[in-house]
């Protein structure tokens, strides 16, 4: 993009225009939150994106200076150009990713972002390996290692856009209508699309096209928050949406194992190999609990060597949908588990990778990361005869409702009982995403929301339930128990919210599961109210889910001491339970009663 001298001149008038309408912005109260139904949304929290400072520190570690340094100038321009399309008369939509209709649904290929924000990556084969950049191509002997280094880079551009409802891609009149009533009021405003249609053998449609109303282009991710947190006090279930709005620019170099420089390429390389190609250092266990973790990973060829829009380098790994799948189940759930949850975890990871492809990262070169954002994929690694035998028992399969593909998320551990999607994510309810119990009688799910005094009963006590037989993965953490210091959580809590010294924190509402929704948090500073059920965990010193109760110790003076928490279940507790479905094998049931168990109205179609 190129920058104007009149653009420069304009500049400062541009942005006050642009502030001021931004002022104008925030006191006008939002129209009031639509609920037309069932619908798969995106449910991703964007990554933060290093500023221009960090980005250039990270450029001179590497000895180089920056290609081009990132223009003020143009990023403002960029921002201008995105504040002014809320004037336009038509509400424009964007398309990120396109999905092109098939004739006959046929198994796709994906890209698989597997290594991310890297200095270097290096990589082996034990076959012939052959370098593609710059319209060149480099053969590697077998065996010899191959490191791709960082020489220089210019990070990519970042916006961030605020989503306040999704839309079916047969509501696009509602989604239009919707996001008129934003514009009306003095808000920017675009339709994101995402998604898209793919057409069955037998003729028919299966379309996951959504449209996302967003609001506002936020040049700061703080910002962002900030508006994304005042849409939820008005009762929007917001999000925020990461937008590359200039793609990264840099140069890698391609050297030995001695570190000798072969070559240079302009920010891509390919790589292919007969033989797969081993990754050196790969993170993984990237999660919310687990993280710095690194082994060699071997990956099926093809790969992508590429400097993302942080201006690091990223690798990306090329493989079908089934191959994928068989990279996801074992490092998923357990390798000993029974045949017929093995399977469950096939179709639901099949299930999953469908119905957010062309969702999840929207705005990224690649379909999928590797890691618990997504689903975690491991290559070759882990991979078994059990594993892939499951996954070729089911090939094909994957979980539908009224012609449409489930959201078929999972999560270790539910605790005893599931939670209905919209108290977890910023969607819209899932008739397949209901809450239900895990008992072995009685299984009717709680009527109403568990008071405190219920729930401490309910965690207390181990009643017969799948996710709580000993032999299920993840069993141990059916029911948990942690305790901070005062001063811990001081430090934990402050970390994400200033409001000084804790004094009291308080579950303001509950889900279906017990699990807590709203938590306000007092301190000598400042309250905070803290909405979903990741921020809730991540603010609480990383708790392992949001089913607990809380006991708080005070001294004489009444000033906490101590902070007893009593809890049940490991993650979200959303659609399947792993350990739930392990221990539903172990009694004898097929994969089709698990995943119609847990995924409510959803039938078994083979696409393939």
């Amino acid at each position: 993009m190129a920058l104007k001298r009149n653009h420069i001149v304009f500049l400062p008038f541009v942005l006050l225009l642009f502030f001021a309408c931004a002022r104008r912005q925030t006191a006008v109260a939002p129209p009031s939150p639509v609920d037309d139904g069932p619908v798969v949304e995106e449910s991703c929290v964007a990554e933060p994106v290093p500023d221009q400072t960090a980005a250039d520190a990270d450029a001179s570690d590497v000895g180089e200076e920056l290609i081009e340094a990132v223009d003020e100038a143009l990023i403002e321009e960029v921002t201008d150009e995105e504040a002014d399309e809320g004037t336009d008369e038509e509400i424009q939509v964007v398309e990120p990713k396109k999905i092109e209709p098939r004739e006959a649904f046929v198994e796709p290929t994906l890209k698989i972002q597997i290594l991310k924000e890297a200095d270097s990556i290096l990589v082996t084969s034990e076959s012939e390996m052959y370098l593609n950049f710059d319209s060149k191509t480099m053969k590697v002997e077998p065996g010899r290692r191959i490191r791709f280094r960082l020489r220089s880079a210019r990070v990519g551009v970042q916006m961030y856009p605020v989503g306040v409802a999704t839309f079916r891609g047969s509501e696009y009149e509602k989604a239009l209508q919707f996001a008129e009533k934003w514009k009306s009021d003095g808000y920017t405003v675009r339709l994101i699309k995402a998604g898209g249609p793919f057409v069955h053998a037998d003729g028919s449609v299966m379309d996951t096209t959504v449209y996302w109303v967003a609001l506002g282009s936020f040049k700061k991710k703080a910002d962002a928050e900030a508006f994304r947190d005042k849409m939820n006090r008005w009762g929007h279930s917001a999000w925020i949406i990461d937008e590359s709005v200039l793609n990264p620019k840099g140069n890698i170099e391609i050297l030995d194992g001695t570190d000798t420089v072969y070559s240079y390429a302009d920010s891509h390389v390919a790589l292919t190999a007969d033989q797969p190609i081993e990754v050196h250092n790969v993170p993984f266990g990237d999660g919310f609990w687990v993280s710095g973790n690194c082994e060699n990973r071997r990956y099926i060829s093809p790969l992508e060597i590429f400097i993302d829009k942080h201006g690091k380098l990223s690798a990306i790994n090329l493989v079908t949908l089934e191959e994928y799948v068989k990279g996801v189940v074992p490092v998923e759930i357990r390798l000993n588990a029974p045949d017929e949850a093995l399977k469950v975890q096939a179709i639901a990871a099949r299930t999953e990778a469908l119905a957010k492809l062309g969702i999840k990262h929207v705005f990224d070169p690649f379909d999928f990361c590797a890691s618990q954002h997504c689903q975690e994929f491991g290559g070759l690694a882990r991979r078994t005869v059990r594993t892939d035998a499951a996954v070729d028992a089911t090939r094909g399969l994957v979980l539908m409702r009224e012609g449409r593909l489930i959201d078929a998320v999972y999560s270790a551990n539910c605790g005893g009982h599931t939670e209905h999607n919209e108290n977890v994510w910023s969607s819209r309810p899932a008739a397949s995403l209901r809450g239900v119990s895990e008992l072995f009688s009685n299984p009717e799910s709680f009527d109403s929301p568990l008071k405190d005094s219920q729930l401490a009963s309910w965690l207390k006590c181990t009643p017969r339930a799948y996710c709580a037989d000993p032999r299920a993965g993840s069993s141990k953490n059916f029911r948990w128990h942690v305790s901070f210091t005062a001063k811990q959580m001081n430090a934990a809590v402050n970390k994400y919210y200033k409001v000084g010294t804790v004094k009291d924190i308080k579950v303001l509402k509950r889900g279906v599961s017990g699990r807590a929704l709203r938590v306000r948090i007092v301190g000598s500073r400042d309250i905070a109210v803290i909405y979903k059920e990741l921020e809730i965990r991540r603010v609480l010193g990383k708790l392992k889910s949001t089913m607990f109760v809380l006991e708080i110790k005070k001294d004489s003076a009444g000033n906490p001491v101590r902070f007893n928490f009593l809890g049940g279940g490991w993650g979200h507790g959303v659609g399947m339970c792993q350990a739930g479905a392990e221990g539903m094998a172990l009694q004898g049931f097929q994969h089709d009663a698990i995943l119609k168990h847990y995924f409510t109205g959803a039938e078994i179609v083979k696409l393939y």
